[in-house]
């Protein structure tokens, strides 16, 4: 049984009415009569698009578009409950949609909840993904997209990006079932960045007493500038910056390192790399 143009009453206490359609062509056009400015919304398989709805006495009319095929119109709350309200619906050649009758009470919660974070590990090319939270009616349905033309089906992976950028990932969690409004979907940003690269210089052999020059300025930058040089001399000396000199009076091998950073909010901000010293005994 349906109707084009149903007027229907919705109840009080912030319980939601619906009516399914099927989908045929959108952009769709809704038009509604005495709806109190409540809350009108085209349910979808993952998200809700909120449509303008009338007061008292007028019609209002609103244009919604969607390639889902499997859809509901929501209403519920507005100045004036319980309330009668007249719907019709039309679809991009302007034919009406029918709505199908009679109208039911919609699930509470009306949709389950994606729950995903993103968290960069430390190789600085691979991401750990965690759906693990969501809520909903079980068994849920997990899907990752990643953003890089990859995909899983588990709740909680670690993806491998080939190639540093920024990625938005998206989780879709559905429960079982065909009814509109089933799933939910929550983007995800992504930050893929290679460390900076530190350059400390090459090994040398010098004698005690000699001068040494450390220069780091040539260290490479990720995608944003190094804001910090930091030597660590082997022998206890730490110098900030990106030049150092150092003089060793003391035979022996000492091992240099030059930690470069940048001021990202990034596991991947940091980069380290050493160049060995070597102090020859003097000649007697």
């Amino acid at each position: 049984m349906f109707s084009y143009q149903p007027t229907i009453r919705w109840t009080s206490g912030g319980t939601a009415t619906q009516l399914t359609f099927d989908g045929t062509a959108g952009p769709y056009t809704v038009q509604s009569f005495d709806a109190a400015n409540g809350d009108i919304a085209v349910v979808t398989d993952y998200a809700d698009i909120p449509v303008r709805a009338s007061g008292q006495n007028f019609w209002s009319v609103d244009t919604v578009d969607t390639s889902d095929t499997n859809l509901a119109l929501r209403l519920k709350e507005g100045f004036e409950t319980p309330n009668d309200v007249t719907l019709a619906l039309f679809d991009n050649s302007g034919a009406p949609v029918a709505l199908n009758m009679p109208p039911t009470r919609a699930p509470s919660p009306s949709r389950p909840e994606a729950i995903g974070t993103g968290r960069p590990l430390a190789n600085c090319q691979s991401v750990a993904f965690d759906g693990s939270t969501s809520r909903g009616g079980k068994p849920l349905s997990f899907l990752w997209e990643f953003g890089d033309g990859n995909s899983s089906t588990e709740p909680v992976i670690a993806h491998l990006y080939r190639t540093p950028g920024r990625y938005t990932a998206m989780l879709k969690v559905r429960e079982e079932g065909t009814r509109p409004g089933a799933g939910d979907a929550i983007e995800v940003p992504v930050h893929v960045r290679r460390a900076p690269i530190a350059m400390p210089g090459d090994d040398i052999v010098v004698a005690p007493g000699e001068v040494i020059s450390f220069d780091g300025s040539t260290s490479q930058p990720s995608d944003s500038p190094i804001t910090s040089h930091r030597w660590t001399l082997g022998d206890g000396t730490i110098v900030d910056g990106p030049q150092a000199q150092k003089a060793y009076d003391a035979p022996g091998l000492y091992r240099v390192a030059l930690r470069v950073a940048d001021d990202s909010d990034h596991p991947c901000n940091f980069g380290v790399a050493t160049r060995v010293v070597q102090v020859n005994f003097p000649r007697g």
